[in-house]
């Protein structure tokens, strides 16, 4: 693309010389040539500017993909690579790990009595530790923390009890709890009560799980980008050497610096002539005497007068280019051949 970029600033400059200069077959023009070498060079973000450095948009870098962000859907196509997806983002029970039973004891001690209580994941059966078992109620910790809609209780008793569920063992102590039941077998549903402490955010490219508690459903627009960056170089100009040449291989002519060689005799300027028109010669006859009644044939009493007259014309000296005879040429057999045409169609 460079390559044909100067040479088309080339012919035009041709053009121009030709124009302003006087100019013939038996010219030559001769150029300093150059060429331009890079010494410095970097890819950069194509929306930045660089100062001194030179850029080619046809050599391209990207960057690494960034995050997944709403932000990132207003950039520039111009200068970041965009790709998007549509999520759905909502909020769920967050996980959790201490299970407390208020007014309740294994022990039976003059408040409510469980006999037995099991924990199921997932329709496996959890071990679990009991930290408090004693007339405050129990307290237990599973082994690790789970999702609550997961979880299975069964409860070993007829009396009503409420099922709190936190994340915490302190803070705070109650984040999730179930409606006063007698049921022996209890999973979470949408009659559970849970705080706003006990959720997490959450997105999904697909369907939004069915699940109890769920809520804030909302479907956006996310994207992720990657930067643009452009090649940045720059050069030096180093001359073949101070001579003037009019080609040299892998360089490039400096058209503000050349000159002029003529093959054969200068050409001359312009010059302005006179051109003399051949004397026009009048004679006058002069009478002698004054007597109104003389013959014309006796001329020996008069006296002849010569009177010469020259004009001039200025004219100036053109010569009539090539291109004006191949114009005229052209013309002329364009005119024979219209009268050839139209001979034969009337013999026709």
């Amino acid at each position: 693309m460079k390559k044909i970029f100067l040479l088309l600033t080339f012919i035009l400059f041709i053009d121009k010389v030709n124009a302003t200069t006087n100019i013939t077959e038996d010219t030559e023009l001769k150029f300093k040539w150059y060429k331009d070498n890079i010494t410095e060079s970097l890819y950069y973000p194509k929306k930045d500017n660089l100062p001194d450095y030179f850029e080619d948009e046809t050599k391209i870098e990207y960057d690494e993909y960034s995050d997944w962000s709403s932000e990132y859907c207003n950039y520039s196509k111009d200068y970041y690579v965009i790709e998007n997806k549509v999520i759905t983002t909502y909020d769920k029970l967050d996980k959790v790990k201490y299970i407390r039973l208020n007014n309740a004891s294994t022990t039976c001690q003059n408040i409510t009595c469980i006999d037995e209580i099991k924990i199921y994941y997932n329709h496996e059966e959890l071990s679990y530790k009991l930290l408090s078992n004693n007339y405050r109620g129990i307290l237990i910790e599973l082994p690790n923390y789970y999702e609550p809609e997961k979880l299975l209780f069964y409860l070993d008793t007829t009396n009503l009890n409420v099922i709190y569920l936190s994340k915490n063992k302190d803070i705070p102590p109650i984040t999730i709890s179930s409606p006063a039941s007698a049921e022996k077998i209890r999973v979470l549903d949408d009659n559970w009560q849970a705080t706003d402490e006990s959720y997490i955010n959450m997105e999904t490219e697909g369907e939004v799980p069915n699940i109890p508690l769920i809520k804030n459903i909302k479907r956006q627009y996310i994207c992720r980008v990657k930067e643009i960056k452009t090649y940045r170089y720059k050069i030096e100009r180093e001359y073949y050497d101070n001579n003037y040449y009019a080609y040299l291989e892998n360089y490039t002519p400096d058209i503000n610096d050349y000159v002029i060689y003529y093959t054969k005799e200068l050409p001359k300027p312009k010059e302005i002539i006179k051109e003399v028109i051949v004397p026009k010669i009048e004679k006058e006859y002069v009478y002698l005497n004054d007597e109104n009644n003389h013959e014309c044939e006796n001329l020996t009493n008069t006296e002849e007068k010569v009177i010469y007259k020259t004009e001039y014309i200025d004219k100036i000296k053109t010569k009539i280019p090539l291109s004006g005879y191949v114009i005229f040429i052209a013309l002329f057999l364009i005119i024979i051949f219209l009268i050839i045409k139209i001979l034969t169609k009337k013999e026709v």
